[in-house]
């Protein structure tokens, strides 16, 4: 019997990210908001008065979502990543990790091997791993204003969108302070430094 041919799959767009000079006191963090397909990816920073500047925002378009290809498709995500430390030299990494809820399926190894590469190349950062509950829940205690409402706003993703406010709660949780930013002024921030076109509509 004859293999079927595999279907070939349709290169993913290429975004482009450009390096920023920084004040030596400006701390900075690499956020993310894995998943298999849609994986939100953000460059977060805070002055010396605690200012939040989304520097960058994208959709990774290359993330694990082949496992019996692990070899190539691991090293294109990472590829794609190195990108974002080299341009940035982040001091920190956050990402929400994966919680399952009944059968996470493939899904769950894909996102907890992208964590490791991520981890396990840049072993000379901090990074920490958060669940969606006690970011949202430290956010919603904050602001009397739904995520679910910044997601209509917003023209870019939610992952987008959501890999922003993970960085800034990492940068709080790693310097200890209450940075001082307006949610609708992020979502502003996260339309105008998006490195994917904005794909949302306003009615």
């Amino acid at each position: 019997m004859a293999k079927r041919k595999k279907k070939e799959q349709k290169p993913n767009d290429e975004y482009e990210i450009a390096p920023i000079k920084f004040h030596p006191s400006t701390k900075r963090i690499l956020a993310f908001d894995p998943g298999s397909r849609n994986m939100g990816v953000s460059l977060i920073a805070a002055n010396e008065h605690l200012k939040v500047k989304v520097v960058a925002n994208s959709i990774v378009t290359n993330p694990v979502n082949d496992l019996v290809a692990f070899n190539a498709s691991s090293s294109k995500f990472m590829d794609e990543i190195d990108r974002w430390i080299k341009c940035y030299a982040p001091h920190a990494l956050i990402a929400e990790r994966f919680q399952t809820r009944g059968n996470g399926g493939p899904l769950i190894e894909m996102v907890s091997s992208m964590l490791g590469l991520i981890r396990g190349t840049n072993r000379n950062l901090p990074c920490k791993l958060t669940t969606a509950a006690t970011w949202k829940n430290a956010f919603h205690r904050r602001f009397d204003v739904e995520l679910d409402e910044l997601y209509k706003l917003t023209l870019t993703t939610p992952h987008q969108l959501d890999s922003i406010f993970i960085g800034i709660y990492g940068l709080e949780q790693g310097m200890q302070v209450e940075l001082d930013y307006d949610p609708f002024d992020i979502v502003k921030q996260a339309e105008a430094t998006s490195a994917v076109r904005l794909i949302n509509k306003r009615r």
